[in-house]
């Protein structure tokens, strides 16, 4: 049996190799896994959940800035359609779908259960998020 724990935030930098600033944009946009309130002013992310999506990150097909990190492109520098909201959806159903395919390869000795379905997952983060924003109040 696995003993999971709860990571800072300085712990899934260095895990994940990602900005303080991009996982808190990426967890707005649904595309990391949400922390998780430990007291009044600490905060953590489940070791396990931070690997899953980093397995989960190697299936899902990079397209844009993701493909190409650093710079916007030329035709993007400025221009903020409403095109960029479709995208966002776009990111939302790619990380689903990436989160869907780590399901699919859960480890059996990890757990007798079965795995979690993906309506499951998105309602234990709706969940926590509602949790989050009351501890935040």
């Amino acid at each position: 049996m696995r003993e999971d724990m709860y990571l800072r935030i300085r712990q899934v930098i260095e895990k994940t190799g990602l900005s303080r600033a991009t996982i808190y944009s990426m967890m707005e946009r649904g595309a990391f896994p949400m922390k998780t309130a430990l007291g009044l002013r600490a905060v953590g992310w489940l070791a396990s959940e931070i690997d899953s999506w980093m397995l989960a990150r190697k299936t899902v097909d990079k397209t844009g800035q993701e493909a190409r990190p650093g710079r916007m492109p030329r035709a993007d520098r400025g221009a903020h359609t409403s095109s960029s909201l479709a995208k966002g959806e776009q990111v939302k159903q790619q990380s689903a779908t990436a989160v869907a395919s780590a399901l699919r390869n859960w480890d059996a000795d990890w757990s007798e259960s079965p795995p979690p379905t993906v309506e499951e997952l998105e309602a234990v983060h709706a969940r926590l998020r509602q949790i989050n924003k009351k501890v935040k109040k």
